[in-house]
């Protein structure tokens, strides 16, 4: 059996007061701080670490929880971490459910920035929002990105070759770029004011 075995009652971490509704407390002997540990009473009765202050529960009086602050891995699902923080879970095919994702990060709006990595090949790892109505943004507030590249001279650089199935619009402009198997074509109203290749 476990070396220690401690029983009390389930219960959500207390947001104001001083008592709190966890099940073991870690405290300092020179100040309020304090880790308290419990269990939530409904489902999924999931384990919870709290660093708090004993004399006002109110969250504005938190502390932060440090994970190996001297150095080493920290692991999630993992027994063997190879990195800062590796967390295991399992492969999916790309999809906007938060359940299907091994990353799923959010804010206090409702979209999720869901990430996993692809059970099918080419196995690659895949970045999602939680809608297919809800955007995934790149240097939101400027700044170049790049793919193959970790010097972007442009808003988007790419070193190497792209694949593009369907139109690319440039905005402001009358026109659509179209590749139509053989060559590049830039068209409006169905006039060709350019067209590049074959």
């Amino acid at each position: 059996g476990a070396r220690i075995d401690i029983k009390g009652v389930a219960g959500s971490p207390a947001t104001s007061g001083t008592t709190q509704n966890g099940i073991l407390r870690i405290q300092n002997a020179t100040n309020n701080n304090t880790l308290d540990i419990g269990q939530v009473a409904g489902s999924p009765y999931g384990t919870w670490l709290q660093a708090a202050d004993k004399s006002d529960l109110n969250p504005t009086y938190t502390y932060p929880i440090l994970l190996n602050p001297l150095g080493g891995n920290v692991g999630i699902g993992d027994d063997t971490p190879t990195s800062k923080l590796t967390i295991l879970g399992t492969s999916t095919a790309a999809s906007n459910t938060p359940s299907n994702a091994i990353v799923d990060i959010q804010g206090t709006s409702t979209a999720h920035l869901l990430m996993g990595v692809a059970n099918v090949s080419p196995y690659g790892a895949w970045i999602n929002t939680d809608a297919t109505d809800q955007p995934l943004i790149l240097q939101g507030t400027g700044g170049n990105v790049g793919i193959g590249t970790d010097d972007p001279q442009q808003k988007m650089t790419i070193d190497g070759a792209a694949f593009i199935t369907n139109d690319l619009t440039s905005p402001g402009s009358a026109g659509t770029y179209t590749y139509n198997a053989t060559a590049i074509d830039y068209s409006g109203s169905g006039a060709r004011f350019w067209s590049w290749g074959n």
